[in-house]
């Protein structure tokens, strides 16, 4: 009695006896080099088949990566614009208070000029009453 890995093994027919390329099989008078053949081409069709699926596979998977990938890259594009966003802001902040404490300082020379100015003309106005008080005794 033969093993089953004997089996596997063995290229053999049902009946013991090995066929060469070429040698009918005993059991069904069919040449097994045709057969042999018929067997090549449907494998190479099965591989070709196969690898029909597994390129469709692989080309259905990298749209699938191509996909998350331009994803992550939108996401990350929109983050990058926030963050532009975000320093083009602190940037026109900084630049705004930077003006409006210039305006102010300016404000604040003009505003004392302007006091100066009233001081002096007060003082001029009061030297001149002064002045006419003193002609009218």
């Amino acid at each position: 009695m033969k093993w089953m890995w004997d089996l596997l093994d063995d290229d053999s027919d049902e009946n013991g006896t090995k066929n060469k390329d070429g040698q009918k099989n005993p059991q069904t008078g069919k040449n097994t080099e045709k057969n042999n053949k018929s067997n090549t081409k449907m494998k190479e069709e099965k591989n070709k088949q196969n690898k029909t699926k597994t390129n469709e596979s692989d080309r259905k998977n990298s749209e699938a990566v191509k996909q998350q990938t331009n994803g992550e890259k939108k996401k990350e594009d929109e983050w990058m614009k926030k963050e532009k966003e975000k320093k083009e802001q602190e940037q026109k902040a900084k630049v705004d208070k930077k003006e409006h404490e210039q305006k102010a300082e300016v404000d604040k020379k003009r505003k004392e000029q302007d006091e100066n100015l009233k001081k002096a003309q007060n003082e001029k106005g009061r030297k001149k009453k002064e002045q006419d008080e003193r002609e009218r005794k």
